[in-house]
């Protein structure tokens, strides 16, 4: 008996060998291509996740020690001020002794390069006689020839000679003075030989024939008493030569 139409699905066509060979092919790169797509896609995820974490990680903490330096150019007799100072890490192998913990407000007592680390052997105070004998003693001296006293560098070692009291005269006070101090080494003054500049410890411009101009000297604990003994009276100065 025959199926009417409508009674049931009609057998599909029969297959050769050839073309159930092409199907099963196909069948199995489907199942191929899907297979890599999964892969592909899982390593994708994998990396979008460290994309994500390498973006969203906190910054590293910075190394080194801090350590203040200059921010600019200053010149000697300066009083350092916040502008002044920008902030540098260096490993604490690296990291030279005597920086303070805070130099503002402090006085220089050579010229900074910037970038260059603040230490007290820049700073007018104890730093100062750094390297030098136990026994010696950092001496501020007046002298009577503020432009005399602002060829001197730090660094120079000078004569001082006192003249006998006021200094109204300066050439009687050079001409009958004594030595109170041979090849004193000047540890703080001016820059250069063209002018100290504003604030600086030689400040020409504001020193009058009776205020002088003001140096500090390292000298020996001796020397140091001869030169308290003169206070008041008017220090000249004398270049020196190399020490032998």
């Amino acid at each position: 008996m025959s199926r009417g139409p409508g009674l049931g699905p009609r057998p599909g066509p029969v297959l050769g060998p050839a073309a159930r060979a092409r199907l099963r092919r196909s069948r199995r790169a489907l199942r191929r291509a899907l297979l890599l797509r999964g892969r592909l896609l899982a390593v994708l995820a994998v990396a979008a996740g460290f994309v994500a974490g390498a973006r969203w990680a906190p910054p590293a903490a910075p190394t080194g020690v801090a350590t203040p330096a200059a921010a600019l150019d200053l010149p000697a007799g300066h009083r350092i001020v916040p502008g002044d100072l920008m902030t540098i890490r260096l490993p604490s192998g690296l990291r030279p002794d005597g920086v303070p913990a805070d130099p503002r407000d402090q006085v220089l007592a050579a010229p900074v390069r910037r970038g260059e680390v603040i230490t007290d052997a820049r700073l007018l105070g104890p730093g100062l006689l750094r390297g030098q004998p136990a026994t010696w003693r950092a001496v501020p001296v007046r002298i009577a020839d503020a432009a005399a006293a602002g060829l001197v560098r730090p660094g120079e070692r000078i004569d001082l000679l006192a003249g006998p009291g006021g200094v109204a005269d300066l050439a009687a006070a050079a001409d009958s003075g004594s030595l109170v101090a041979e090849a004193a080494l000047v540890l703080a003054g001016r820059q250069d030989a063209s002018g100290p500049g504003p604030g600086s410890v030689l400040d020409a411009a504001a020193a009058t024939p009776t205020d002088g101009a003001l140096l500090v000297v390292a000298v020996d604990a001796g020397t140091a008493a001869r030169l308290a003994a003169v206070a008041g009276r008017p220090l000249t100065i004398a270049l020196h030569g190399p020490r032998g």
